[in-house]
């Protein structure tokens, strides 16, 4: 802590998630798990060094820019800001070695969480008037709803700077006010011990796997990752929000409830439980949807349902179930009543948070693309995106997962999407296990291909999981 030296503006508490994400970082600082890359296409003049005044405008604004995270010879972990520190803005030009490869060594670099702000900007001139900006960071520093924000703000920020305008001084950021309230808030864990009871072991991952793949690859976080889009349509979109609100729901609720649906019928249990991922947003507190930093949390569902339960009361349970689920989402998995390893083997969330824009005011220079990579720590995230079009993004390790199941889950996605839509009363049963008839639900689901390993290396790789789970 004295190596900061006396520009220590701020000591706060980490939320759970920050904590675990600290934790692995520590465990291993070259995991690749939690780094993220926003990249940005530009066309037009493109000033550096008015991009880099942008960047420490915005360090000046948001506390989350100029944050270490610290571990070691603490009582507790802490996020510590520090006033002369900044996200760095690097250079490169692409001479001929292309933008992916640029762009894909910058991602390998990591962080030094200790030391510096886990954020990175690298400009990449490509020619004289087209460009990419890409920012790369630790999930520990920013969430996807912060991330959005920060853009549009930076682009907003450089058209001012290069017009000759004026920054007006920073309103305060509520992110330090949202941390101590979390810190101080109640958390109820018997909520999540009355909701995860009995729950199955996740099976998810392990029904959808490669052949050959082993279970141990995803607990090393060693693996690539690649992501599909899958778009709904604007008429299927459409339907789906009118059916939402005819179900007395909402339409994340029905994409948790359409998701439980899809995970069941590749487990075959009608019983699932997943991550879902909850933007924080939603707290007591002054000016926190404007916040910079990571306010996320992993928060589990479970969707459970028996032969006669209609879609629509499914989707409509989930929305009763979602504010006790937001409240009590920063409670640890550790106190939530599950040993060893988290009570779910995937996530996903639902984006509705706004996008960044363009730079208005600068006509000089045009954001005219945006992609990502990110190095998730599940071997599947499921993104679902708000729009005219809903779109569907299945990020996922390729070494676990193959390209032709990506392709099958968005589709099943896609028909229980349709099958919703046209008959909500339809028992959610009968769409995870179509050709049950009269089987058992536990024995109802598709046909697997059980791995050939002996007992033996299962429990290699059950080890390689859960090293503290008793064997026998």
């Amino acid at each position: 802590m004295s190596s900061l030296g006396p520009d220590i503006e701020d000591i706060r508490p980490l939320t759970p998630m920050q904590e675990y994400m600290l934790f692995q970082h520590e465990l291993d600082p070259s995991d690749h798990r939690y780094r993220q890359q926003a990249v940005v296409g530009l066309e037009g003049a493109l000033d550096d060094a008015v991009m880099a005044e942008a960047v420490r405008s915005l360090a000046r604004a948001h506390d989350a820019l100029r944050t270490v995270y610290l571990q070691r010879n603490l009582s507790s972990p802490a996020q510590v800001v520090v006033a002369s520190l900044a996200p760095s803005v690097d250079v490169a030009d692409d001479t001929g070695q292309g933008l992916d490869a640029i762009l894909e060594a910058e991602l390998a670099r990591g962080f030094e969480l200790s030391a510096r702000p886990p954020i990175r900007i690298l400009l990449v001139h490509q020619t004289a008037d087209r460009h990419a900006l890409a920012l790369t960071f630790h999930h520990i520093a920013l969430d996807g709803w912060s991330l959005s924000q920060l853009l549009g703000e930076l682009f907003s920020t450089y058209a001012t700077l290069a017009s000759g305008g004026r920054i007006p001084d920073p309103r305060p950021d509520a992110y330090g006010s949202y941390l101590r309230w979390l810190d101080s808030a109640p958390k109820d864990a018997d909520f999540w011990r009355k909701l995860l009871d009995c729950a199955p072991r996740p099976a998810f991952i392990d029904a959808i796997r490669r052949p050959g793949a082993s279970v141990a690859m995803l607990a090393s976080g060693s693996g690539g990752s690649a992501s599909r889009d899958v778009f709904l349509g604007p008429d299927l979109s459409a339907g789906l929000r009118h059916a939402a609100r005819e179900a007395g729901s909402t339409l994340s609720a029905v994409c948790k409830a359409l998701w439980g649906i899809l995970v069941a019928s590749y487990t075959g249990v009608p019983d699932a439980v997943f991550g879902f991922i909850v933007s924080g947003r939603s707290a007591p507190v002054r000016g926190v949807d404007r916040a910079v930093g990571c306010m996320i949390a992993n928060a589990p569902v479970r969707v459970a349902f028996d032969r006669s339960l209609s879609m629509a009361a499914l989707a409509k349970r989930l929305h009763a179930e979602a504010p006790g689920l937001e409240l009590n989402a920063h409670v640890p998995v550790s106190a939530m009543g599950v040993s060893g390893a988290p009570p779910f083997d995937h996530a996903i969330g639902f984006e509705n948070y706004p996008g960044p824009g363009s730079a208005p005011g600068d006509a000089r220079l045009r954001p005219v693309s945006f992609s990502a990579r990110e190095r998730a720590p599940f071997a599947l995230n499921a993104l679902l995106g708000d729009g005219p079009d809903l779109s569907l993004r299945l990020a996922y390790d390729p070494e676990l997962i193959l390209s032709t199941t990506i392709d099958a889950l968005g589709a099943r996605f896609v028909a229980l999407a349709g099958a919703f839509v046209s008959d909500p009363e339809a028992p959610a049963f009968s769409l995870a296990f179509p050709e049950a008839q009269d089987a058992s639900p536990c024995r109802a689901g598709p046909k697997r291909q059980w791995p050939e390993r002996t007992p033996a290396e299962l429990v290699q790789e059950l080890a390689a999981v859960e090293p503290g789970r008793t064997a026998l």
